[in-house]
């Protein structure tokens, strides 16, 4: 079993005023960590009366989820599962899904205005398409926690905003997703099927009868992209499976996904996941070790 956490609290020594911040915060980050089943079968959690907020976010696999009647559910990854004061909980992850979670325990007298003007607070699973970027700023704010920087209580308040803006703009761009526009709908089948080519802005302009600039703002509208961003993120992402999946070097890689210039591909990918290729590589592999 792999946990990784930070608490405001020592939680080893019981205390009953650990789900709830200290005086004079309108916004605490309670705890922060990643919990992932790497030897036991199955990480089972039960919760029947905190009082703070639990925000939960699948990176991979599938988290299992039981109500207080005895029913379940299935949360599918990129999805955030949020638990309110007082509610029920109880969730497990099996080995065999190969499941990732992330969570954070926030409260404070902000919180519920904070959820509902992010249009959160009444949902109990955000299904979304998985984005690294979440696990990112689970991990500020779970070293944060850990290191305790100067002003750190400041710090994961900052970082717990950035995520709840963060998911509500996807919510609001994935929204806007199912109303995409026919061209582009053929434009990005086009990028699916010839992303390991040289694809350039004329291609896109005759396969989406449009032009150039109504093809770049539909971009920007649906995919929070320019056409030239996206394709080399849909390459990047491409190469990631190629990356954990192969043992093909990261220049035959580059090539393979449609970057003429193996340096370039290099730096488009630390940009986009922290890490460069051989990193990125090593640190899945010895994750699934």
């Amino acid at each position: 079993m792999l946990i990784k956490a930070g608490w405001y609290y020592n939680p080893y020594i019981s205390t009953s005023e650990r789900d709830l911040p200290p005086a004079g915060y309108s916004l605490f980050v309670i705890s922060a960590g990643h919990t992932k089943a790497i030897t036991k079968n199955c990480i089972e959690t039960v919760y029947t009366s905190r009082r703070d907020y639990q925000l939960l976010y699948v990176q991979h696999g599938v988290l299992h989820c039981i109500n207080k009647d005895g029913t379940k559910y299935t949360v599918p990854e990129g999805s955030f599962v949020l638990f309110r004061p007082l509610e029920y909980q109880h969730y497990y992850l099996n080995l065999k899904d190969d499941t990732d979670v992330y969570w954070c325990h926030f409260a404070g007298p902000f919180a519920e205005a904070l959820l509902k003007d992010c249009n959160i607070f009444d949902k109990r699973v955000i299904t979304l398409t998985p984005q690294v970027e979440y696990r990112r700023i689970y991990t500020r704010m779970r070293k944060a926690l850990e290191n305790r920087p100067k002003y750190f209580i400041q710090l994961c308040a900052l970082y717990l905003k950035e995520l709840l803006t963060t998911v509500a703009s996807a919510i609001e761009s994935e929204n806007d997703s199912e109303n995409i526009p026919e061209s582009l709908k053929k434009i990005l089948l086009y990028i699916d099927e010839h992303y390991f080519e040289n694809i350039k802005i004329d291609d896109l302009v005759k396969v989406g009868l449009a032009n150039k600039i109504t093809i770049t703002r539909q971009f920007e509208k649906y995919m929070n992209l320019s056409p030239k961003k996206f394709i080399n993120k849909y390459r990047i992402d491409k190469a990631k499976n190629l990356l954990i999946q192969t043992d093909y070097r990261v220049g035959e890689i580059a090539n393979a996904v449609g970057f003429q210039d193996p340096l370039y591909f290099s730096t488009a990918f630390r940009t986009d996941t922290g890490l460069s290729p051989r990193e990125y590589r090593m640190a899945n592999t010895m994750k699934n070790i």
